[in-house]
């Protein structure tokens, strides 16, 4: 009898864990638990417009990229796997299904230009060249880069070619709230695929879940996730992490976001957390400015361009 309640105690216990982990990091719960694809109904459209499955054999697609004669490459997470869907006949449905690579690490970002399939595999930039010559035999990947953090925690990317021909990667920060030691977390990089390094263009980005450029001006505007939900920031020289992240707050001018490359805070803030807000999660001792004055600042007033939608 003992062992029995032990047992169900323990039962509890464990079934307590996963109620509140899930509740606060539900995103990550959800991509280990089985769920099923949305109806068509459950789904809302603007007038004019309709919604159809293009596709069902793609098991954990993130993003998409359309290649030449309509093929759609698709990344991936856990899986592990790129995928290219193609439509033979062009009736909207999809032929026939191609996986290029297998046992990549969380592949989700891919981008297409000039024939090359490129994806982002956490730690390395990969490139299939003439991609879509043979999907029955695809190349092997040849390596861009492999000068990215190997992180798991907001390791895997989004990915896309801006106006200047560079290819544009973000580098999620190890954490949810930190300073970052490494140079390159919580960044947006871009990186000529001819070769070099990665150059920093954004900091304070806890991690970028997708972006897109405006035309005309090649501003950027990122997706980013803050807590439960997303915002969209135009795209800068510093962006508040880890001081500010949320849809309603603002940097204070008075308190500078520490370099990428420095593990301490800005001045004048201590290395503790205060308690999570309106506003995330902000170092104690930083000033922050009210709801209604960081309403109108230019993080949160002037976008650029709607965002592609991204997944965290």
């Amino acid at each position: 009898m003992r062992r029995s309640r032990l047992v169900l105690l323990a039962l509890l216990v464990v079934m307590t864990v996963v109620v509140v982990v899930g509740c606060r990091y539900r995103g990550y719960l959800a991509g280990l638990l089985p769920g099923a694809a949305a109806e068509g109904g459950d789904l809302s459209v603007p007038p004019g417009f309709r919604i159809a499955v293009y596709a069902t054999e793609v098991p954990n697609a993130r993003q998409m990229a359309l290649g030449s004669n309509g093929i759609v490459f698709v990344g991936s997470r856990s899986e592990g796997k790129v995928y290219a869907v193609v439509d033979r006949d062009g009736d909207h449905r999809v032929g026939a299904v191609h996986v290029l690579a297998r046992g990549l690490n969380n592949p989700s970002g891919v981008a297409f230009r000039d024939g090359v399939l490129y994806v982002a595999a956490v730690s390395r930039i990969l490139r299939f060249p003439d991609v879509a010559r043979d999907l029955t035999r695809p190349p092997g990947p040849e390596v861009v880069s492999d000068a990215y953090p190997a992180d798991a925690h907001h390791g895997w990317k989004f990915i896309a070619f801006g106006p200047d021909g560079r290819l544009y990667v973000p580098v999620g920060a190890p954490c949810n709230v930190c300073a970052p030691s490494g140079p390159l977390y919580a960044t947006i990089t871009r990186l000529d695929v001819k070769g070099g390094r990665p150059e920093i263009v954004a900091q304070g980005v806890r991690n970028s879940v997708g972006f897109d450029f405006q035309p005309g001006t090649g501003s950027a505007t990122s997706s980013r996730p803050t807590s439960s939900t997303g915002s969209a920031v135009p795209v800068s020289s510093t962006s508040g992490f880890p001081i500010a992240t949320a849809t309603a707050c603002a940097i204070p001018s008075t308190t500078p976001v520490a370099p990428a490359s420095s593990s301490r805070p800005p001045r004048g803030c201590s290395g503790r957390t205060s308690r999570r807000s309106a506003c995330g999660s902000i170092p104690a001792r930083c000033s922050r400015r009210s709801t209604a004055a960081a309403s109108s600042s230019p993080s949160t007033a002037r976008g650029t361009g709607a965002p592609r939608s991204g997944i965290a």
